[in-house]
């Protein structure tokens, strides 16, 4: 069950609980911080779009953009098995092909799931650049692989 959802509420927070438990850092992604980033306020158009188990869990959301024929991920988390993030971006592609959008672009940096659930349904990397994290005196052992940074995550 995957659908567009105007509601920034339940379903983000139930996926961003879900998540904490799955990675050591991420930055904050609350419904209500996702409102004030992406709402109505920030200057551009922003969807949400949700994608639900059989039994109507939140495993997986995404806040996209159009550019042009481009569909522009903003922000996406999802919990769950690795099939399950695998569908969820499988559905994202779906529902932007039934929008009309030619491609889907997504840019994130960090934890090992979400690289292999995108991977897994046939995205490509097409580009890097170097990530600069500033975590004060005393900062925790992170790793990589424990880590999620998104377009959410950049200065505005």
């Amino acid at each position: 069950n995957a659908t567009w959802d105007s509601h920034w509420g339940n379903s983000t927070d139930s996926v961003w609980t879900a998540a904490q438990s799955q990675l050591d850092f991420v930055g904050e992604r609350s419904a209500a911080y996702l409102q004030w980033r992406f709402g109505s306020e920030s200057g551009r158009a922003h969807e949400l779009f949700v994608v639900r188990t059989r039994d109507a869990h939140p495993v997986a959301y995404f806040i996209c953009a159009h550019d042009g024929g481009t569909l522009q991920v903003q922000d996406f988390l999802t919990a769950g098995t690795p099939s399950q993030q695998r569908d969820a971006v499988l559905h994202l592609v779906e529902a932007a092909r039934h929008q009309g959008c030619g491609a889907v672009e997504m840019d994130l940096a960090g934890h090992h799931a979400p690289h292999r659930a995108i991977r897994a349904a046939q995205f490509i990397d097409r580009n890097s650049r170097p990530l600069f994290v500033m975590a004060g005196e005393n900062p925790p052992a992170l790793k990589a692989g424990s880590m999620l940074f998104t377009r959410a995550d950049e200065d505005v």
